[in-house]
């Protein structure tokens, strides 16, 4: 009998036990929580950016974090062979695909087809999920080429090999400058490259260049007040953006 007791006794201080445990752990948990809440809400505070702003951000910190750049492209390209394409097509990098662009513009019958960290070779190589027939589109490629040092020769050579795809395709191509970063070192190279993409559109009936760095970066460089890092736009960015291509397409 008095080993039962024992043996009760014992049990019944295992479960106090574990409860206390349980709530230490939730008060733990809970302290923790409110301490990450003070450094979320100084960082944002510190930021000082506007919601939209953030969504930008938040989108561009999480979109594909499970996923390597050759997967994302690959799950993008898929999807888009299942889906049906609008006549009007935004095409380019992550600049492209972080943003609404029916919201932007303020119409309907856009598809976006922007893949972060996409380059040239990329989009070559989906054009015929990512353009429509007989269509627009608004074409925005090369900053990660010229990022990753690749030569301007091979970015332009495959930049026209772009343009006559679409041409092909019976597509109005509407060529967009690449805009200029933060980066001091990378902008006279952007430069050199969009003076090529201006003349390689000029060669194709179906292109007219726009210039977009003179209403985004006027002055050669991205400035402070339009970005949200040295390359990627705030929402200010973005309307500078849309008023740049207003009455086309």
């Amino acid at each position: 009998m008095a080993l039962y007791s024992d043996h009760l006794k014992g049990v019944v201080t295992g479960v106090l036990s574990e409860k206390r445990n349980q709530s230490y752990l939730k008060i733990g948990l809970a302290g923790i929580l409110a301490i990450a809440a003070l450094f979320v809400g100084a960082f944002l505070e510190q930021q000082a950016l506007p919601p939209a702003d953030m969504l930008i951000r938040l989108e561009q910190k999480f979109a594909g974090r499970d996923l390597t750049p050759q997967k994302q492209y690959l799950n993008k390209v898929k999807v888009w062979q299942e889906m049906p394409i609008q006549s009007t097509v935004m095409l380019g990098d992550s600049l492209t695909e972080y943003v609404d662009w029916e919201s932007m513009l303020g119409r309907t019958g856009i598809s976006n087809r922007g893949i972060a960290r996409d380059t040239t070779e990329g989009v070559l190589k989906r054009l015929d999920v990512s353009s429509p027939v007989n269509g627009t589109v608004f074409l925005m490629i090369g900053t990660n080429d010229l990022s990753a040092g690749m030569p301007i020769e091979q970015v332009s050579q495959r930049f026209g090999q772009i343009l006559d795809g679409l041409s092909n395709r019976g597509d109005r191509v509407y060529a967009q400058s690449v805009i200029y970063t933060g980066y001091a070192k990378l902008n006279p190279k952007i430069t050199t490259f969009n003076q090529t993409i201006e003349k390689l559109c000029a060669s194709h009936p179906a292109c007219t260049y726009i210039d977009v760095n003179k209403t985004i970066s006027p002055a050669g460089v991205l400035p402070k007040d339009v970005r949200i890092d040295n390359v990627h736009l705030n929402s200010r960015g973005y309307q500078l953006w849309a008023e740049a291509l207003k009455g086309r397409g």
